[in-house]
């Protein structure tokens, strides 16, 4: 008879479940300490201050990681940050591995926020090296991340919503074509009021919105976009409010109904209708074709994705070209 498997221990977890998703707020009472620790606390008040400048959604993804690395670290060193002062690269790397299954976009996340923190104190004269220096991980941007949705796919899905008459049909074909239209991310999509699309002329049209790093955007969009933009406008009735939503949700749920679609809604959207992929695949997409109709021009296709790196552009987007590429030397056994 087999021994009952032996349970585990209360007192004891394993560090992939014992690691605290600490808030922005856990990080900002550290930063208010004095003596020893005051030195550290203005330095780390300093570096977090320029990320708020750049951009607040980073700085709030930076200040969660930050109070997750000093509850860490604390855990073997005490209370107050000298801590980071002591750290070493191997408790960096155990940091950043802590969790079992991440995502290595979260883990790139993780390594970046110790060597920017770690990077400051050096700079400041606080510590002689940078523990987080040699932290490995498995590149974010391989191509596998994100990946563009086929254009048959899209074609597919967008030519049945044509034929649809519903208020859902029409808004979420307005959705995926503006989409792909500017390259857009969710959370720009979910910022857009009716005003943001301005007309100029006959069916000529821009669509103005504020972007990554807080970063102003203005990309026209063509015809057939305006159309589809214009046919949920005229038949969800807000058209004529410049501070309306341009997509608000249509759920059946009285609290979410009316209410302007967000970013989770929008991924919800876009799962209903491509299983596989996230909303980012939309931006892949519509970043891919530019690349494929202007020749293969990284320059064209990073201006369109609005990416500070051509790099950025090379290694995530454009491996979906060379697969469809790909795809016209397979066997057709039908």
């Amino acid at each position: 008879m087999p021994s009952p498997r032996r349970q585990p221990s209360k007192g004891r977890q394993s560090p992939a479940t014992t690691l605290p998703a600490a808030s922005g707020a856990a990080f900002l009472p550290a930063l208010k300490a004095s003596g020893p620790d005051e030195a550290v606390a203005r330095v780390l008040a300093a570096w977090m201050r320029q990320h708020e400048e750049r951009s607040p959604r980073t700085a709030r993804a930076y200040k969660r990681e930050a109070g997750a690395l000093l509850t860490f670290l604390q855990r073997m060193y005490g209370p107050g940050l000298g801590c980071l002062l002591t750290a070493k690269p191997s408790e960096c790397s155990a940091f950043v591995h802590a969790v079992l299954g991440l995502a290595a976009s979260s883990r790139a996340l993780k390594a970046a926020v110790l060597r920017g923190l770690f990077g400051a104190l050096v700079i400041e004269g606080l510590r002689p090296t940078n523990p987080a220096t040699d932290i490995r991980i498995r590149n974010a941007a391989s191509g596998k991340h994100h990946p563009a949705m086929s254009q048959a796919s899209v074609v597919a899905v967008l030519d049945g919503l044509k034929e649809g008459e519903s208020l859902r049909d029409v808004r979420d074909r307005a959705l995926l074509l503006l989409a792909l239209a500017v390259g857009a991310r969710r959370f720009e999509l979910a910022a857009l009021n009716v005003g943001n699309i301005q007309r100029e002329g006959e069916g000529k049209a821009f669509v103005e919105f504020t972007g990554k790093g807080k970063k102003s955007a203005r990309m026209s969009i063509k015809a057939g976009v305006l159309r589809a933009i214009d046919r949920w406008l005229a038949m969800a009735g807000h058209g004529s409010k410049p501070d309306s939503a341009l997509f608000h949700n249509l759920s059946h749920r009285r609290e979410h109904a009316g209410r302007r679609l967000t970013g989770g809604g929008i991924r919800v959207i876009v799962k209903r209708y491509f299983p596989r992929h996230s909303p980012h695949g939309l931006r892949a997409r519509g970043i891919t074709d530019v690349w494929q109709q202007s020749g293969a021009n990284l320059g064209h296709a990073q201006a369109f994705a609005r990416h500070s790196s051509p790099a950025v552009t090379e290694r995530i987007y454009i491996q979906a070209e060379k697969l469809e590429r790909a795809l016209e030397y397979t066997y057709d056994y039908v």
